[in-house]
This record gives C-alpha cells, structure tokens and sequence, in this order.
C-alpha cells in the first residue's frame, strides 16, 4: 500500500508541474504504474458496481414487470428509450470536457481546467432549461396513445404526467453529468461508481415503495429518475466542496474560446452519440411501431440480460478512456500499444464466455425473471449473444480512438453503420420478425465498422512511429 501511494505521490508532483525537467525513466514509469493503479482502482469499483447494479436491475424488472403489466412495462422501457435520444442536446460536451482535461493533466494546465468545467456547466444548464419546457410541451400536446399503439385506459392517462416528469428531472440534471466526466478526465472513475453503488440502491428501495403504495407509472419516474437527481446533488457537493474544490464553475471562469473548443470538439462526439443511439435504442422505437409494447416487453427484457455482458466489458475498458489520452498527450505509444493488446485479449474472451452461459440458461433465467410470458425464442437468443461477440472485438479500439480524439473516420464510417443498420432494420421486421432486428445489426457492423475500427486505429498509432515515443 505504502508503494502505491508513493506512486501517486510522485506522480501528483510531476503532474502539478514541480519537476520541470525532462521526465527521466523513473518518472516514466511512475507515471505508467500510476496509470494502471488508477485504472485498476476504477475497475475494481465498477465491478462492485456493476454486480450491484445487475442484482439491482434484476430485481428491479422483476418488480416493475408485475407491477405495471406488459403494456406499461413496454411503455417503461420506451420512455427511457426516448430520454436516451436526448443525452445528444448536449452537444457531446461531456466527453470533449473529459478529453480537455485529461490534456490539460497532462499539460499541467489547472487554470485551463477551471474554465473548461465552467464553460461546460452554464452551456449544459442552459440546454437542461430547454430541455424542461419541451417536456411540458411535448407531454400535454401529443397524441401519445396513436403514437406508441397504447390501448390500457390507464396507460393512456398516466403516460402524459410521465412524459412531463421524466423531462422536467432528466432537465434538472443535465448539468450535474459533467461531474462524471471530471472524474474521469482525471482517471477517478472510482468515485462515480461508488456514487453509482448509492443511487442503486436507493432507487431500488424507491421502486419497492411504490409498487407498495401502487403509485402508477408518473410515480414511479418521480421515485427512480428523482433519487438520482438527489445522489448527483450529494455528488456534486462532494466534488466541488472538498475533493476540487478549485473546479468550482464560477461564471467569471466562462471563456468564449472554451466554449468554442469544447463545442468543436463535442459535435464530433454527438455525432457518434447519435450512431450509438440509433444502434441501441431504435430497436423498441422500431418494435413498438410495428409489433406494439408487448413485444418491446419482451424484446427489451432479453436484451437487458445480455446488456450485462457489454457493462462487464466496459467496466475493464473504459477507466482507460482518459488513460490514453494522457498518454497520447505525453506521446507515451508504447504504453498505449501493450494496453490496446491486454483489453482486446481480455474483453474478447469473457465476453465468449458469458454469452455461450447466457445463450445456454438465458430463457431459463427469463422465466424466473421476468415471468414465462417474455422468454425469448432460441432464434432471438442467439443473434444477441453473436452481437456481444462483435461489440467485444469493436469497443477497445473505440475507447482508443475516443481517448486520443481521433474521431474524424468514425464520423464516417460510425455513422455509416448506425444508419445501415436501421434501413436494415426497417425493412427486416416486417419480413423476418424481431430476431431480424439484431440480425441487421450485425450485418452493418461486419460490413463497416468492424474491420474499419482497427485498420483507423493500427493506422493512428502507426504514424507515431517516427515521433518522439518513451522507451522501456
């Protein structure tokens, strides 16, 4: 322990810029080891996390599936489908302010880092405001019950307070994701997942009173979507009145240049958002439209348990996000090279394992879940546990290319998939039924971002070669 904390203390001086020399090969690799202590300490954390958030979220369907219904529970899934669409409104802000401060870490550049944060804060409240009024508008004008084929008298009176609640918080809160990526710019994914571990546990006991008291689904979106609104507030005092306190988002600290910088850089990342969200959340958009809520119930409930496979593998990769940028900023490629290899090799084998046990005992495990009516068919089981497969191969060069902000081909050909993938799927389910969903899915990312992801990343690190790289 003693070890490690000598690391960090070194590390903590040579970053805040006291050695100003030239980093010599102790220093190096201290600041190697430190990168893996931290990345460790955040994927030790998340794993915690993560096997509380899959008992948590287990649970959870279990209670909101008998409790709301089929239909509601379609409906449910939907909603969070439709919030998911407007994580875009922040312009990828988030992740440009995770890139800028890992590059002002690397830099030693603290005053940078304070306008950044307070350019980023006051630009996102003022789209979460936005964000507020269009939910008021949207939930009383809409003719929600055409829309999403609702047929339950109690669906179609609750699902209007549910819109205007879901925005009005999910506005509320818009700001406070920022605090996610100040952890993460400095490699601290560690105190996100420890506050993740809090807000499940709360919203778990949240979800249990309510379907207690038979609140109805407004209720319900108050209950879950309102504790995480408190836990990010109780986060947000933690991280701004004692951990940094020098990142406090003053307005005095907003730069129009930051702005600027932190837009240009964000567009790039939205555009990918939007790919990503087109891949994953069309899906029950898609099925609602065509095949009504009770097919998403089933649809989103298979798709749940194997979304557990890809958080396991995000929990070993993504602490690295930052990691690589501040290697890439200190032009350290071998470091970044030998870790490329280990998360790929890693990733790629848990991911054969656990989707081979799911795709054996997955409807089993459906049946005590979520109740005999939303087992799945061998033929849906089976594409979803090869399209985890795919993920584990694309992902690690995906958190590379994040990481380094080399983005400007998976504009391209990230895009090009997502979109692919949903002409596919448009066409496919009239034809084929649900399976062909993830089917389509597949055949996008065989045909594009599956080989274009490692040839564009091989093709970033190998144009290093010729720069200044560490030895050792």
């Amino acid at each position: 322990m003693n070890r490690i904390e000598n690391i960090l203390s070194i590390t903590r001086e040579a970053l805040l810029g006291i050695k100003n020399k030239k980093d010599t090969f102790e220093e190096i690799t201290i600041l190697r080891r430190a990168r893996y202590v931290k990345a460790a300490r955040t994927t030790i954390v998340s794993a915690v996390s993560t096997i509380l958030t899959g008992i948590t979220s287990f649970i959870s369907v279990a209670l909101t599936v008998r409790y709301l219904g089929t239909e509601r529970f379609g409906l449910w899934l939907t909603l969070f489908s439709i919030l998911a669409w407007f994580n875009l409104s922040d312009f990828g802000v988030g992740n440009a302010l995770t890139n800028k401060l890992a590059e002002a870490k690397g830099r030693n550049q603290c005053e940078e880092a304070q306008h950044l944060v307070a350019s980023a804060f006051w630009l996102l409240s003022l789209i979460g405001i936005f964000i507020i009024l269009l939910g008021f508008l949207l939930g009383f004008t809409l003719p929600w019950s055409v829309l999403l084929h609702i047929k339950s008298p109690q669906a179609i009176h609750e699902i209007p307070l549910a819109i205007v609640f879901s925005f009005g918080i999910f506005g509320l809160s818009f700001p406070l994701g920022i605090i996610r990526n100040i952890y993460s710019g400095y490699q601290e994914g560690y105190y996100t997942n420890c506050w993740n571990i809090v807000a499940n546990i709360l919203s778990l006991a949240a979800l249990f009173i309510v379907t207690r008291i038979n609140g109805g689904l407004p209720l319900l979106v108050i209950a879950i979507f309102g504790i995480q609104l408190i836990v990010q507030l109780a986060n947000s005092f933690f991280l701004f009145g004692f951990h940094h306190r020098q990142l406090i988002p003053h307005p005095h600290y907003i730069g129009k240049s930051h702005i600027s910088s932190l837009l240009h850089l964000g567009i790039m990342f939205v555009i990918l958002q939007l790919g990503g969200i087109i891949i994953s959340q069309s899906d029950n958009i898609i099925i609602i439209r065509v095949l009504g809520p009770t097919q998403v119930a089933m649809f989103g409930t298979a798709w749940k348990l194997f979304g557990y496979v890809r958080v396991l593998q995000a929990w070993l990769i993504n602490p690295l996000w930052p990691a690589y940028g501040e290697a890439y900023t200190r032009t350290d490629f071998i470091w970044i090279r030998k870790t490329l290899k280990f998360s790929l090799i890693i990733g790629f084998f848990l991911t054969v394992f656990l989707s081979g046990g799911l795709t054996i005992w997955g409807r089993a495990i459906i049946k005590l879940w979520a109740g005999p009516a939303l087992v799945p068919t061998l033929k849906l089981i089976i594409p979803m546990a090869l399209m985890q497969i795919i993920w584990a191969w694309t992902e690690p060069f995906v958190v590379l290319l994040n990481g380094i902000s080399r983005l400007r081909g998976q504009l391209f050909y990230g895009l090009g998939t997502a979109l692919l993938g949903l002409i596919l799927k448009i066409i496919f389910i009239s034809h084929f039924g649900i399976e062909s969903v993830v089917i389509a899915t597949m055949i996008s990312y065989l045909l594009l971002a599956g080989w274009l992801l490692p040839l564009d990343a091989g093709y970033a690190l190998k144009r290093t070669t010729s720069s200044r790289v560490y030895q050792g």
